[in-house]
């Protein structure tokens, strides 16, 4: 417990420095279909309150210089379409680069409909914003891109693991770890399943405000039992990683809906994109882990002040999130 609360505290000091919004990660979209009327492009990048990311699709053809035949905006997404005639260009060959993306922190989750049936799928990086567009051989390589988004999403989804980390030092035994982080796991698989499927669906902004709540809600059981007053968290904490983990799998489908699932054959990208939040998750606990443990071997004593400092440093960059999107939630309505 005294390690993870000593690698925690240092993890919390990164975040607040990063001065990063939690969720204005969520990556960008765009969909191409080929089809013998022509080609049809749709863009779709994400939005919070009157900010756009400064994202721009290129095409090798021009293309996508020409202003978009219709577009639209949400509280949540900015829509572009272009219609392509089918005397143009081809598309097989084609350079695609996203203009801007090297200034970001998020992706681009590119699929490519051939007029044959094929699929391309892709995720485009700040560090590698071109791809040549080809028609693939099969979709067993494309679908693997759900995987990498899946770890890319868990990363840079802040809150996320700062909820981890909460619950992870509302615990003293390996067993309880185990069961936390068993707990936590399997909530947000059902809740991501059901909305991704479309049997559940939740708007995005009051699950973000309620997602920066339950992270202020551990911090504020971690400050009690440090004064020595332990309450429900501590005395039924895989209760309070079940409960809240079901909140948090809206919040990953959230990446889901920006990028969105193949027509058909569903279930094994949904299973990756999953896994990949998984293999991400373990990662961070394993890292955190470590960390304390080297830590506490370097700087103990400066290990014991950080220890100290976790749940109000939790609490402080909890509540600036949940105020934030608690005014985001006004500008919506």
């Amino acid at each position: 417990m005294k390690l993870l609360a000593r690698a925690f505290a240092c993890s919390m000091l990164l975040l607040a420095c990063s001065n990063v919004d939690a969720h204005e990660v969520r990556p960008a979209a765009l969909d191409i279909t080929e089809s013998a009327a022509g080609v049809q492009i749709q863009w779709r990048a994400p939005v919070l309150g009157d900010y756009t990311l400064a994202l721009a699709p290129r095409l090798s053809s021009g293309w996508l210089d020409a202003p978009p035949a219709t577009q639209s905006v949400t509280a949540q997404t900015l829509t572009r379409l272009w219609r392509v005639p089918a005397d143009a260009a081809p598309l097989a060959g084609q350079t695609l680069r996203i203009e801007g993306l090297e200034r970001t922190l998020t992706d681009v989750f590119v699929r490519v409909h051939w007029r044959r049936g094929d699929e391309t799928i892709a995720l485009l990086k700040p560090l590698q914003n071109r791809l040549v567009l080809q028609p693939a051989s099969g979709n067993g390589a494309a679908v693997r891109k759900y995987f990498q988004l899946g770890v890319t999403h868990i990363w840079s989804g802040y809150d996320h693991l700062l909820y981890l980390a909460g619950l992870l030092l509302l615990v003293r035994r390996a067993r309880a770890v185990l069961g936390v982080v068993t707990a936590f796991t399997l909530a947000h698989s059902l809740t991501l399943a059901a909305s991704a499927l479309g049997l559940v669906r939740l708007p995005p902004a009051p699950v973000e405000a309620a997602i920066a709540l339950s992270i202020l809600f551990v911090a504020v059981e971690l400050a009690r039992g440090a004064r020595g007053e332990p309450g429900f968290a501590h005395r039924h904490p895989w209760a309070v990683a079940f409960l809240f983990g079901l909140l948090h799998g809206f919040g990953f489908a959230g990446a889901l809906r920006e990028v969105g699932l193949p027509d058909q054959a569903i279930a094994m990208p949904l299973f990756l994109f999953n896994l990949g939040i998984e293999a991400g998750q373990l990662a961070f606990v394993i890292g955190l882990v470590s960390l304390a443990w080297l830590l506490h071997r370097a700087r103990p004593a400066l290990a014991r002040g950080l220890a100290g400092a976790a749940p109000a440093l939790m609490g402080a960059l909890a509540a600036w999130w949940l105020f934030d999107r608690i005014a985001d939630l006004g500008y919506r309505a």
